[in-house]
């Protein structure tokens, strides 16, 4: 496997990738590559990572806690927010849709499900004038529709943001907060943070990785060779919920176990359900892993078929940055890996499925 990774890794010109590894209650972890180019500094399993998407199966969780709570449900039937509240019902005056029809019917689980019909308009969080995640959620007006509601996947993280914005609403806490409160303090994950604007990592002594993208400028010629550049850490303050959180491998072996119910945590079986249960249909040009069969959306998660195993899944990437994990249930294992490349999660995919197939006694010469 060593010989894999470094052959993998100079193919796509990747600095780093993090690996962490949950079969039960046996844990590893095993780190490749460096950190920092320029300091020479070494990644490990507490080098800490831009983890992107995979943040939305925080957010999704922690809606998951809100609407089982006690304060929750205590309150009037008519008053309770469900999965399938309307966000227009939790947040009046900031969500409206350039439909007025469909302002009213988008309920929270069609945002965290990718059915709105509404495609991703990322450059829409980089107008000037957005600078909170109310800003932005209250910019869904400007914003055209692609597809019918519930006809069809439709990744789109500006309303993983809207209901970012609904769930500080509902708390009257920073979402930073109900996250650390909720999910990550109790599961003992010291070292994951809502965004670097979350300064504390600095005095933890961990160090966050340095993104890079292998490219070269656009007006380049073809006799013109790529370069290997660093990318700014970004501020994703305004992206929330949608993709800003920073962990560790280390940390992420938490995580997965508290989704497995091999450790305490928040997560009960009930919530782990309605997280990993299909609301949508992936088309097939959206089909990542080598799955098989029907790709299903739940909540923050993709849900599909491996070699007859079920497996539960999320990419993530940015400038500098590329994650991914692989659960699989029923045999309570699960593999992440963290990389400091531009967007790397699907050309590294190959790497977390080797180790799938190592798990699942797959032949060599079928892998």
């Amino acid at each position: 496997f060593d010989a894999l990774v470094d052959k993998t890794l100079k193919q796509w010109h990747v600095l780093s990738i993090s690996f962490a590894i949950t079969d039960r209650s046996s844990t590893h972890t095993k780190c490749y590559g460096l950190a920092d180019v320029d300091s020479s500094t070494p990644v490990d399993d507490k080098t800490l990572h831009y983890i992107a998407s995979l943040t939305k199966a925080h957010l999704s969780a922690a809606w998951a806690l809100y609407i089982s709570s006690a304060a929750n449900q205590a309150k009037p039937e008519r008053e309770r927010i469900t999965w399938r509240t309307p966000l227009a019902h939790i947040i009046p005056d900031d969500f409206q849709l350039s439909d007025p029809a469909r302002t009213n019917e988008v309920t929270l689980e069609d945002a965290l499900s990718h059915r709105t019909g509404l495609p991703r308009h990322d450059q829409s969080r980089e107008r000037f004038d957005i600078k909170t995640t109310k800003a932005l959620t209250r910019n869904l007006r400007n914003l055209p529709f692609q597809n019918s509601l519930r006809t069809r996947f439709e990744y789109c993280n500006v309303m993983f943001v809207a209901a970012s914005h609904a769930l500080e609403t509902v708390t009257g806490k920073p979402l930073a907060t109900v996250l650390r409160e909720w999910l990550w303090d109790p599961m003992g994950m010291d070292s994951t943070y809502a965004g670097d604007s979350e300064a504390a990592w600095t005095a933890d002594g961990n160090t966050l990785a340095t993104g890079y993208a292998w490219s070269k400028p656009r007006d380049a010629g073809a006799d013109v060779a790529a370069e290997l550049e660093e990318q700014p850490h970004p501020d994703l303050s305004v992206t929330s919920g949608a993709g800003y959180a920073i962990s560790t491998v280390r940390d992420y072996i938490k995580w997965m176990q508290g989704l497995l119910g091999i450790i305490d945590s928040p997560l009960t079986d009930d919530i782990v359900h309605s997280l990993w249960t299909a609301r949508t249909l992936v088309h097939e040009q959206a089909r990542k892993p080598p799955c098989e069969g029907l790709v299903g959306y739940g909540l923050g998660w993709f849900i599909a078929m491996y070699r007859g195993q079920e497996v539960r899944w999320h990419s993530g990437g940015l400038a500098g940055a590329g994650s991914l994990v692989v659960i699989l249930p029923n045999l309570q294992w699960g593999v992440t890996y963290f990389a400091n490349a531009h967007d790397v999660s699907a050309s590294l995919k190959g790497l977390a499925f080797e180790l799938v197939d190592i798990r699942l006694d797959v032949p060599e010469q079928e892998r």
